[in-house]
């Protein structure tokens, strides 16, 4: 029987009693799709997931997302499958990176700079450092209610515009130069706010990593709205950091939270595997 529990903080569940390496019975798996609408954030301990098992349980929430990065960028063992990812800092006997790379990432949105961003993404914990090395998630209708009010109404009327920073090179980050040639780098406009498909609840949608730029406003005039956002979604207070068990399976609903990694030495081995599942319409603004 499936035991549900809430996290320490309301929007992330832990889910047990469950083996995903087997197929799923239709009650277990709508009990699954009820929990992920009242946390959107779901950790599985304890699981012991082979690429295909784990790739068969995402496939249950839609279509996968092939990946963005060309083959050669992949990692040596993430080159066939051109849905899975390997977050990894581990070598080949080589030399060669096993994955695409285990730098800290700022948070982020995974799919933004798509027209329709991703779903849902699914992260596997191989082999985890005993210490760093965390992924980290913010509630992002927590953020709205964070911000100033006069913020909260501004940037309800307002788009962002969101780049893919992998072929992006020259990158302007809010309050730097210019701004980046749009039409050379691959990008994608969404509502400022959006208000998410199930909770109905407003969620900004914007982060320091892909969202550099704010449609009809100069740099001098978005800059400090952005700023401003990024300073409340990296406040501790609204972070929980997940600190990785192998075995452990977490997912997160890409429309309501925001992800980062943080830093992990180079002599702690880690190594997590992703897939991601395809959104399935335009993200909407929300409106009061």
């Amino acid at each position: 029987m499936l035991n549900i529990q809430c996290s320490s903080k309301p929007y992330i569940g832990t889910i047990e009693g469950v083996d995903l390496g087997r197929p799923l019975s239709d009650a277990d798996f709508k009990t699954i799709l009820d929990a992920w609408g009242r946390y959107p954030v779901l950790v599985f301990p304890g699981q012991q997931l082979e690429a295909d098992q784990q790739q068969a349980f995402a496939e249950l929430f839609g279509p996968l997302i092939g990946r963005t990065r060309p083959k050669e960028a992949r990692g040596k063992k993430a080159q066939e499958n051109p849905y899975m990812m390997l977050v990894s800092n581990v070598l080949d006997d080589d030399g060669t990176p096993v994955g695409a790379g285990d730098y800290p990432l700022d948070f982020h949105s995974d799919g933004c700079f798509r027209d329709i961003p991703a779903l849902a993404t699914f992260l596997y914990g191989i082999e985890v450092p005993a210490e760093g090395g965390e992924t980290l998630f913010v509630d992002m209708s927590e953020i709205y209610d964070a911000l100033k009010p006069a913020t909260r109404e501004r940037i309800l009327a307002l788009q962002g515009v969101n780049f893919h920073r992998f072929n992006y090179t020259n990158y302007d980050p809010a309050g730097s130069g210019g701004r980046p040639a749009r039409e050379a780098v691959t990008n994608a406009v969404h509502p400022m706010v959006i208000s998410h498909p199930i909770s109905k609840k407003p969620v900004v949608f914007a982060n320091r990593h892909n969202t550099f730029e704010i449609i009809g406003l100069e740099k001098s005039e978005s800059d400090p709205i952005l700023q401003e956002i990024f300073a409340a979604i990296e406040m501790p207070q609204h972070i929980h950091r997940h600190v990785w068990s192998v075995g452990d399976l977490v997912m997160w609903d890409n429309r309501a939270v925001q992800h980062a990694r943080a830093w992990c030495a180079a002599d702690q081995r880690r190594m997590l595997r992703r897939f991601a599942v395809e959104g399935t319409e335009r993200l909407k603004p929300y409106r009061p």
